[in-house]
């Protein structure tokens, strides 16, 4: 060996120093070329042997030759061009199986790179050269022949030649005639034949026969690629034993096992996935198991890893195991690494990890995960199918979940255009006419009309009808068109209908008892039946279906079940039952929230919480159960900032827990205060925390660490009225519809009847559309100064004189948060006068923040905007400074004991939106509360003071209180001082100078701001020195409550 070495670099140095194009060069060209290709064919060298081999026998051909050496340079071309080509073992071919899965990958396209054409190409030149100069009876042209009709034939160019080209092929010719039925039927794209075809190649090949799983194998993969795409499914089915069975078969000397157990292993996925077939998981894990332990090159490892992802989803799901689910995600991201963009089974991969996180999305309850699953999806919809379908139902889902009519419109124009281009029995069709039947019913609770009632129910009534899904996806869509049924009984007031949709509905359920989900259905359908027609043994029935129902913290369905059986229980008379089950619902909502990424995902989360917190705190009131109503009214309050500054403790809960593991992975992970995004290069960088499911794993060991660490708890009378006293205030107020919940300094709980205090007094909704009209700048609208001094009179008059002490905490529910009852007048005073007033979300962020350190030390970080429009924004932070020893200007939020912002803000719709508009980039609530998440929750703060127009007023989802004040507040501060509207700039100037004198001469925050607004409706005959250049009309007009009363107080 090592003379043959020294002789081809011998070789290889004369060549080189050979004139370049000499007839020499050419000569010695041929000489290494034949030494480079027996060393490649005897001792199976690498391919870089190969190549050279190729490039110096090429170049022989530029010299004069014999036929018979030329003969044998373009024959041993040929061969080298082939085997790069095409996948051929240099080693040889005893059993004929290479041959099988060579022609087969060729049928598929597999092999029809540009690179490969081309070679082939070359080859058949060569092959042609020798057909030309070598007589018909020489062997070296009939094999040529032979070559060249099996390439024409794999190249598209026809079948004619098929049978004799085989016979010619050694070890391939030997009764394979059946395998060649099979070509021409996958050829002429005949289904029908195509099964008896393969029957036939397995009937001349028995058990036990080495090229039988090849054969299975092959011939199942034609079957996947030219096979109906509905049929498929069933076709593979079909073949399910046998594929089993061949996967047993092969041989461990088989050159071509790992490749043949890959296929095989696919097959029986397919089908086992469309039976429900949990006993072939086994094998197929086995499988993958063993190829991705014998390693390889990393694409291939990659791709075997996306085999076992897929064996483990199908049995996470057949046996609802988050372990298998989890490891699959795992494996999909690392597979999603390993295979690259270019790869065709990339997009694949992408593919099927986004519908996995859409589908644990809807398990889990993360709508972060329903984000990150449509950006995976979109990703590789233009290349993928499937993923572009899977997103536009992803799409459609999000819309039902917000019920937004501008989402609902697109989905519905979305799926409508794809449903039109599936085929009739495309597997996936019929989960599309679900969800276009349930976005059509859901905008019909937006706006839509009677049409979208028609469309919704045909919607579903046609996934009913064709199931054109996989087994296990059948009995949703036959309980789609039973609800069906029961939504048109219903509209139309037929009993009978609706009654025999429950019908079906029950043979559903009976057969599927597993799917707990078809049994929320059932129980809601006897609801409703009794809702509509008072049917007490509908009621019962839904009371008892409701309670059977057990679901883990933050299941999606673990609120709206404990809600219904609320309304249930409470239909039924049976009270107690009912405030329990609503008291767990407001827990469930908590839980919810807290799953969730970003302030606007928590928002949607905890929508329905405020209406559920004040219905079951007005049935406690009725039974006579106060401390049970403080519960139900503080659940129902604040989750969005609650799950902020919950986010915070978590890793010291789970320590204490005895969970430091999980502590230090909940550590590592991405902010869960902002939703992710760039999905697909944080998959591909490896970023840890990613697609993870830490949060509802963390939520459920919390949960069943004990009470004290559980996240959803409210503080009771005690707590608050400590808290009290630590914050130097009498009481704690819940402004409920008609009456008002106080805890006082003692723990006792009161609910106060107060029949003037309704969230539709008419002089509420007078200054609800005044405010709306003023912060639109509509020239029309109604006076707003006058709307205000009515709403302050009703306020005066509606809760006033009914309150205890003089210092009390206020937590307003619904649009009672608009008002400022600070300025609620009885006769001729106002309210700041007698009372001092702070304000709260809830009272669990109004005693995080009164227990949390002070800053005491430090500069004032004065914040100036930059607006045009506030010419006095110097002014005021030129006089704010002139009560501190030492200020700087900056732009930041924390570590000051006095920031002073003096800067436009916008409450938009959204109120997770609402921005302040800063130097350096406007700050959003979703943005500031994300610092929440991740803060000290021991780190001491300071006084945050917002002078912006509504900087503390929320445009929606009023039980939230979620404004830019709330948010600081939630992020660190102590206390802080917000607008509920726009003021004149000099006035919020007078006021905001008084309020640092008030503070500075040794009054707190609270005392200060009353201090500050009651200086304001008695200023004197003249103003300050100072201020004189600023309010230049009369000061008695500073006292009108325009001009004071947007300011609030927030924390201790």
């Amino acid at each position: 060996m090592t003379d043959e070495r020294d002789e081809i670099d011998r070789l290889r140095q004369s060549w080189s120093d050979a004139p370049t194009g000499s007839p020499e060069a050419a000569r010695l060209a041929g000489a290494l070329g034949r030494q480079l290709f027996l060393r490649h064919f005897q001792q199976r060298s690498g391919t870089a042997d190969r190549d050279e081999a190729a490039e110096r026998l090429d170049e022989s051909l530029t010299r004069p030759q014999s036929v018979q050496d030329a003969t044998v340079t373009h024959v041993g071309l040929a061969a080298l061009l082939l085997f790069r080509a095409l996948p051929i073992p240099v080693g040889g071919d005893p059993f004929g199986a290479a041959g099988i899965s060579l022609g087969m990958a060729l049928m598929r396209g597999e092999l029809n790179t540009p690179e490969s054409a081309a070679d082939r190409r070359r080859v058949a030149a060569h092959l042609a050269w020798v057909v030309e100069h070598q007589p018909p009876e020489a062997d070296i042209r009939a094999v040529a022949e032979a070559l060249l009709a099996v390439l024409g034939i794999f190249d598209g160019h026809g079948l004619a030649g098929i049978p004799a080209a085989f016979a010619k092929l050694p070890r391939l010719g030997q009764g394979l005639d059946e395998l060649v039925d099979l070509v021409r039927t996958w050829n002429d794209d005949d289904h029908d034949q195509l099964g008896a075809a393969f029957d036939a190649v397995l009937r001349q090949l028995p058990a036990g026969h080495r090229l039988r799983p090849m054969i299975v194998a092959e011939a199942g993969a034609l079957l996947a690629q030219r096979g109906h795409v509905g049929g498929l499914p069933s076709a593979l089915a079909g073949m399910h034993g046998v594929i089993r069975d061949s996967l047993e078969a092969v041989q461990p000397d088989d050159p071509l096992r790992a490749e043949t157990l890959r296929r095989l292993a696919g097959l029986l996925l397919s089908g086992a996935a469309h039976q429900g077939d949990m006993d072939s998981v086994a094998p197929i894990l086995r499988v993958a198991d063993t190829l991705i332990a014998a390693g390889g090159d990393p694409v291939t490892v990659g791709r075997d890893r996306f085999l076992r992802a897929m064996a483990l989803t199908l049995r996470g799901r057949l046996r609802n195991d988050p372990d298998d689910l989890r490891a699959a995600v795992h494996d999909l991201q690392a597979a999603v690494r390993a295979v690259p963009p270019t790869d065709d089974l990339h997009s694949a991969i992408t593919g099927m990890l986004g519908a996995l996180i859409h589908d644990r999305h809807l398990t889990a309850g993360v709508r972060a995960d329903g984000d990150a699953a449509r950006e995976l999806l979109d990703a590789v919809a233009d290349h993928e199918p499937m993923a572009a379908y899977a997103g536009a139902m992803s799409r459609a889902i999000a819309a039902v979940q917000r019920r937004d009519r501008a989402e609902l419109d697109a989905s519905v124009t979305e799926l409508t255009g794809h449903l039109a281009a599936l085929p009739a029995d495309y597997p996936w069709r019929s989960r599309f006419d679900a969800a276009l039947g349930l976005a059509h019913l859901s905008r019909l609770t937006v706006g839509g009309d009677r049409d979208d009632l028609r469309l919704g129910l045909d919607g579903l009534r046609r996934a009913g009808a064709e199931l054109a899904v996989e087994m296990s996806g059948r009995p949703a869509l036959k309980a789609a068109a039973a609800l069906a049924g029961l939504l048109d009984g219903l509209s139309t007031g037929d009993p009978d209908q609706a009654a025999a949709a429950a019908e079906a509905l029950d043979r559903v359920v009976d057969a599927a008892p597993d799917l707990t989900d078809l049994a929320v259905l059932r129980a809601e359908t006897a609801f409703a039946r009794y809702e509509r027609w008072g049917d007490p043994e509908q009621l019962r029935l839904a009371v008892d279906g409701l309670r059977e129902l057990r679901f883990a913290p933050g299941h999606p369905l673990a609120a709206h079940v404990a809600k219904r059986l609320a309304l249930a229980g409470h239909a039924a008379g049976d009270r107690a039952g009912a405030i329990d089950a609503g008291l767990a619902a407001l827990r469930a909502y908590g839980h919810d929230t807290l799953l969730q990424a970003g302030a606007a995902h928590a928002l949607d989360a905890g929508r329905e919480a405020a209406g559920l917190g004040l219905l079951v705190a007005g049935w406690c009131r009725d039974a006579g159960r106060p401390e049970a109503a403080l519960e139900a009214a503080e659940l129902g309050r604040g989750l969005v900032l609650h799950g902020a500054m919950t986010a915070a403790r978590v890793p010291g809960m789970l320590r204490a827990a005895g969970q430091p593991d999980l502590a230090r992975e909940w550590a590592a992970r991405p902010s869960p205060g902002t939703p992710l995004t760039g999905v697909i290069a944080h998959v591909m960088a490896g970023t840890p925390g990613v697609l993870d499911d830490l949060t509802p794993r963390v939520l459920a060991t919390l949960e069943a660490a004990g009470r004290e660490l559980r996240p959803v708890t409210v503080p009771g009378p005690g707590e608050i009225a400590a808290t009290l006293v630590d914050a130097d205030a009498d009481a704690l107020v819940y402004l409920l519809d008609g009456w008002m919940l106080l805890v006082d300094r003692t723990g006792a709980v009161s609910a106060i009847d107060l029949p003037l205090l309704r969230l539709d007094a008419p002089e509420l909704s007078g200054y609800l559309l005044a405010h709306d009209a003023r912060r639109a700048q509509d020239p029309d609208a109604p006076s707003w100064s006058g709307a205000l001094d009515d709403v302050c009179e009703w306020a005066g008059k509606a809760l006033i004189g009914a309150l205890p002490g003089g210092r009390l905490v206020l937590i307003p529910y619904g649009v009672l948060g608009y008002v400022p009852w600070h300025a609620a007048r009885l006769g001729e005073r106002y309210a700041c006068q007698d009372f001092a007033f702070s304000y709260a979300a809830s009272a669990r962020q109004w005693i995080a923040a009164v227990h949390r350190p002070r800053l005491a030390e430090g500069e004032t970080v004065l914040v100036a905007g930059t607006a045009p429009d506030l010419p006095l924004v110097a002014t005021e932070l030129a006089l704010v400074a002139s009560h501190y020893p030492a200020t700087t200007a900056a732009v930041r939020f924390s570590g000051a004991p006095v920031v002073h912002v003096a800067a436009h803000a916008v409450a938009a719709r959204r109120p997770a939106e609402s921005l302040l508009a800063v130097p350096g980039g406007d700050r959003s609530v979703a943005e500031i509360l994300a610092e929440a998440y991740t803060r000290d929750p021991d780190s001491p703060g300071g006084l945050i003071v917002l002078s912006s127009c509504t900087s503390d007023f929320a445009a929606a989802d009023f039980d939230e209180a979620l404004t830019l004040a709330t948010a600081f507040l939630a992020a660190g501060a102590a206390s802080v001082v917000g607008t509920k509207w726009a003021m004149l700039e000099p006035a919020t100037v007078c006021l905001m100078h008084m309020f640092h004198r008030f503070r500075t001469g040794g009054l707190g925050d609270r005392d200060a701001l009353r201090a500050a607004q009651n200086w304001m409706l008695d200023p004197g005959p003249t103003l300050p020195a100072e201020l004189a250049p600023v309010w230049t009309h009369r000061p008695a007009r500073l006292a009108h409550p325009a001009h004071w009363a947007a300011f609030a107080h927030h924390g201790g």
